[in-house]
């Protein structure tokens, strides 16, 4: 197997883990929907139009990506639900584990994902913005 079929093989796998993560955080309320849901659509864009055409064509997904993709952004509850839910997960790990290392780079982590969801552009929820994260 080539390295770029072999590429391909595990973002396809990634984004099918990543699909259900986001699945999952649909019903439970610690794990957030939209992070995974983004994360899966950059994986098969990359690996496998099938996916990539069924995860843009999907209902509750697919309006949301697109969303994201034209730069509108994402609600402040998207948001807020996400950072809250990464925050916690840190700083429950933080609490776990005993190692240092681990423990800054979790820190840089945050620091980073935050960074990045406060220049992500904010809209308000609407009939055309689909606030989906129901997590």
């Amino acid at each position: 197997m080539s390295a770029s079929r072999l590429l391909r093989a595990v973002f396809v796998i990634l984004g099918l883990i990543c699909v259900g993560l986001g699945t999952l955080g649909i019903v439970l309320p610690v794990l957030p929907t939209t992070p995974f849901i983004l994360l899966a659509a950059y994986f098969f864009v990359r690996s496998s139009p099938r996916l990539h055409a069924w995860l843009m064509r999907h209902p509750r997904y697919g309006p949301m990506i697109r969303k994201f993709q034209k730069g509108q952004g994402l609600t402040l509850r998207v948001k807020l639900t996400s950072l809250a839910m990464a925050y916690a997960t840190v700083t429950v790990s933080i609490i776990v584990v005993d190692l240092l290392p681990v423990r800054i780079f979790l820190v840089v982590l945050m620091a980073i994902m935050t960074g990045y969801m406060i220049k992500i552009p904010t809209c308000l929820p609407g009939p055309d913005t689909e606030d989906t994260d129901p997590s």
